[in-house]
Formats: structure tokens, C-alpha cells, sequence
């Protein structure tokens, strides 16, 4: 049953979890040199003005709660911050730094560090949500990764931008499991209820699934460098230097994203 995404009536029941006995903490990584620069670049040249000045002036609390929690100020939005669709207490919006088209982020509206830490209605309706979601969005691009970096604290890590809640979903047909085993250690786990259950807000964690159902985690004391899997994904596509979503936010891919997933419907 899919989730409501106009106008839901209500949070969904309770969910009951299942520990799986094979999580564990992984081995630890070497941490990755994070990219700087003195502008950001758009796709076709310089960013505008007005662009640039959102990109760079996320310094607020933090800039997710300020555009979609549910008393948000319409006004703080820009023009790539669309809602695409909702339910109660998630969004589904356009990406900024979309290596590829298709993709979106789903955020919670409430502030929550990770999405295994919201409380169990709303992890029901969150699941119901990404399933509704990826169902649509697989129609139009094919297979699908979705994954988030939880930060648990500031200083635990440090591989999300914004610590606030909220799973990436990227077309991309090209599996990266090799990839990103080749050096560090991901465990299989059933599915993102067995996260939530085992490390909730204790932990932060690195978490991917596939179209194929496969489920993988990566769990680590030290931090998790900024941006980890996006900087798998963009050398993957051959396009190394593009990892940093502020440095290349690829407009053009945005706005085709927009455009195409409107036509979906999502909302209606």
C-alpha cells in the first residue's frame, strides 16, 4: 500500500523490528581530503548571482528546516527547492549537484540528524513513501540507488552536509558494490528497519540499497568522509571532479529532473 503524497490523513501504525544479529562496526577508513575552491563552478561556466548566493549562504541552524518543515516560510525556498511530493512528514525535492538526471532527495520535515532515528509511525510512513517513490521513478529511469549518511553528531561525523535527515535516491545503472568493497568492509543487512533498530540515533552509518533489493551498511567510529559515496559514483561515471554537489551543482540536470518528474504526477 502506498503512502498518501497530497494530502495524507494521518501518521501511519506501529512497526515492529527485527535486530539482525550480523551488524557490526566496520573497519575504519582512511579519511579522504575534502575538496575546496575559491568559486563554484556551474556545468556551462560561472554560476549566476542569485545561485551561487543560496549555495553559499547555507550557514543558517539548518537550511532543511528553514524550507520544508511543516511551518517552513514559502519564502525561503528557491526555485530548485520544488517539493515534487509529500506526505505528512516527508518531502521529495529535486537534487542540488545532480551527477546524473533523476536525481532527488527525500527529507524529513521534522529535524532529525538521521532517518534512523525518527520515531516508529514515522519510519512506517518513510518506507511506504521511498517504496511509492522509487516505484515511479524506476518507470522513468531505470534502476535506482538509494542511500543516506547519517550523522549521529557534529563530531562523530562528517560525511553529510547538512545534518538533517534525508535519503538520496540517483539513477545509476552501474553497480559500485565492487567498487566500494574493494577496500572497506559493508554488511548485508535485511533492510532499513534493521538500521533503525540496531543504531538509531547513536551512530552514524553509511546506508545503501539497490533496485535489486540488496541492502548494505557501512557503520564506523571514526568519520566518514564528506561525501563518500558521491565521490564513488562520479568517478564511476568518469566524471571524478564532479563529486562536490556545491562545486558542481549541474543545473541542467535539475531542472530536467524537475521537469520530468512534474509530469509524474506524484503530487495529485
Amino acid at each position: 500500500m502506498h503512502a498518501q503524497v497530497s494530502r495524507p490523513s494521518g501518521a501511519s501504525s506501529q512497526i515492529h523490528f527485527c535486530v539482525a544479529s550480523c551488524l557490526r562496526p566496520g573497519n575504519q577508513l582512511v579519511r579522504a581530503v575534502h575538496g575546496s575552491g575559491e568559486g563554484l563552478t556551474h556545468e556551462h561556466g560561472t554560476v549566476h548571482a542569485d545561485e551561487e548566493s543560496t549555495l553559499t549562504s547555507s550557514s543558517d541552524p539548518c537550511a532543511f528546516c528553514a524550507k520544508f518543515s511543516i511551518d517552513a516560510d514559502v519564502g525561503q525556498r528557491e526555485w530548485f527547492d520544488e517539493i515534487l511530493a509529500q506526505t505528512k512528514d516527508f518531502v521529495l525535492v529535486p537534487g542540488v549537484g545532480a551527477l546524473v538526471q533523476g536525481y532527488t532527495l527525500i527529507v524529513a520535515r521534522k529535524h532529525y540528524r538521521t532517518m534512523a532515528s525518527v520515531g516508529a509511525p514515522e519510519l512506517a510512513e518513510f518506507l511506504d513513501f521511498v517504496a511509492h517513490i522509487s516505484d515511479e521513478l524506476r518507470k522513468l529511469y531505470g534502476p535506482l540507488l538509494l542511500f543516506e549518511h547519517g550523522s549521529a553528531t557534529p563530531q562523530v561525523s562528517k560525511g553529510t552536509c547538512i545534518e538533517h535527515a534525508h535519503w538520496q535516491i540517483l539513477p545509476l545503472p552501474t553497480t559500485i558494490w565492487t567498487r566500494l568493497e574493494s577496500d572497506r568492509m559493508l554488511i548485508e543487512v535485511r533492510d532499513f528497519r534493521d538500521v533503525a533498530c540496531q543504531l538509531g540515533w547513536r551512530q552514524s552509518y553509511l546506508y545503501i540499497q539497490d533496485s535489486e533489493g540488496i541492502c548494505k551498511l557501512l557503520v564506523q567510529n571514526s568519520p566518514i568522509p564528506s561525501q563518500l559515496l558521491r565521490r564513488e559514483i562520479a568517478d564511476a561515471l568518469g566524471r571524478p571532479q564532479e563529486w562536490d554537489w556545491a562545486l558542481f551543482p549541474n543545473w541542467g540536470n535539475l531542472r530536467a529532473t524537475i521537469r520530468d518528474v512534474r509530469a509524474l504526477h506524484l503530487s495529485q
